[in-house]
């Protein structure tokens, strides 16, 4: 038998319960928790909620998240995974607490981002919280014994009261050759996070920004580009820029967005949204039926966002260092274009990018050899899992992911 749905009218007390859980989570969790968070209709004040409490540790990383769920086990709750909805870990509270679902979340997470977006637009709006405590009242009498169609027929209200939250307290305008500078330092920060990762694809030249200013600035100035720019009354909080009509390899041509920065990473569900909402809606107005978005392979937290937003990872670019005196000297034929690494790149010679996915991967390491690169560049349709396979056994890393939105 399902779940039944009780919703119970606004109790006073259920702030102070919160304050009570909160401070044996910190107490329990020093040195691993951020802070703690009422998220919820509970934390609305006035706001009719099933009697339960929803609290999210935030945790710097999710490095952090095995140790917050070791700490959070020894304090008697059980770990329950993710329950479907990456990027929170539930847990069951244990007996003897106030009745409450605890999950963990990483500052960048997306599930944290929506918690706190859609508390604060309910606790900030007087219309939205008023038409979404009729809304919860209505849904308890139709799936009174049916918790999940309950929760799924609140999804369409959730997702416009973000939308119009985000709407309200996001500033988005073109941008300018004057917003340069600014994303010339995102996109330095950017390099360097990926180079912990994949140095050989994303080490940055020295003078990776000197280089880097400029060439966007041309880029801002130029009609073949659309950029847009996000900020509120406190800051910069992001911009995108993406090229008209481009064709990549194994891709359709397309709008192509390579440079989209947010401020920190808890901003992509935000202001990432209204961002590429708008370059999708640029797109579209120039008959683009394809929009491509390229993230770094481990950038888990954009990686997250362009999922969310119903985007589908098409192609992996696999690279590897190679060395043009070890070579079998076979000759095959191999679609490629060989030539200098962007300038805000430092691999230390010619890169071979293949075109087309190759029958085999030595054959095309023996072209690219052949051709004087030292490193090779193999896009790969994300489905073809046995190619990913014998790129990983012959020392091939994943360095960037290609996202597409047929619009």
């Amino acid at each position: 038998m399902a779940e039944s749905v009780v919703i119970a009218a606004y109790n006073p007390d259920w702030p102070k319960h919160y304050a009570r859980l909160a401070r044996a989570l910190r107490e329990g969790l020093q040195g691993v928790a951020e802070r703690i968070e009422h998220v919820g209709s509970t934390a609305i004040p006035g706001m009719p909620a099933k009697p339960i409490l929803d609290v999210d540790v935030v945790v710097a990383s999710r490095e952090s998240v095995p140790e917050a769920i070791a700490r959070l086990e020894r304090m008697g709750y059980r770990h329950q995974g993710d329950l479907g909805i990456p990027g929170r870990e539930a847990f069951q509270a244990p007996a003897g607490a106030p009745l409450h679902h605890l999950y963990v979340c990483s500052q960048d997470s997306g599930e944290l981002a929506r918690h706190l977006a859609f508390r604060d637009c309910l606790r900030t709006d007087a219309e939205m919280r008023e038409a979404y405590a009729e809304l919860k009242q209505r849904l308890q009498v139709r799936f009174r014994f049916d918790r999940v169609r309950y929760t799924e027929n609140k999804t369409a209200f959730v997702h416009a009261a973000l939308s119009r939250w985000w709407k309200a307290t996001v500033e988005l305008r073109p941008s300018t050759p004057d917003d340069a500078e600014l994303a010339a330092d995102w996109a330095e920060a950017k390099r360097h996070q990926y180079q912990s990762y994949a140095p050989v694809f994303w080490k940055p030249a020295v003078d990776a920004r000197i280089r880097h200013r400029p060439f966007l600035e041309a880029c801002l100035r130029s009609p073949d580009f659309t950029s847009f720019s996000a900020a509120n009354d406190h800051e910069a909080l992001g911009l995108v820029l993406a090229s008209h009509q481009v064709s990549a390899p194994l891709l359709p041509p397309g709008w192509l967005i390579d440079d989209f920065y947010v401020a920190r990473p808890e901003l992509w569900h935000s202001v990432g949204v209204r961002l590429l909402e708008a370059e999708a809606d640029a797109a579209r107005g120039s008959g683009c039926r394809h929009l491509m978005v390229v993230s770094g392979y481990r950038d888990a937290a954009k990686k997250e966002f362009l999922r969310h937003c119903g985007l589908q990872s098409e192609v992996v670019w696999w690279v590897k260092p190679i060395r043009p005196d070890h070579n079998t000297g076979r000759i095959g034929e191999v679609r490629m274009v060989v030539g200098p690494a962007p300038p805000v790149y430092d691999p230390g010679g010619l890169t071979a990018l293949a075109i087309e996915e190759p029958r085999e991967a030595g054959l095309f390491e023996d072209a690219a050899a052949q051709a004087g690169a030292v490193l090779a560049i193999m896009p790969v349709r994300s489905a073809n899992r046995v190619m990913s396979q014998e790129l990983r056994e012959s020392g091939y890393a994943e360095a960037s992911e290609w996202f597409m939105w047929t619009l």
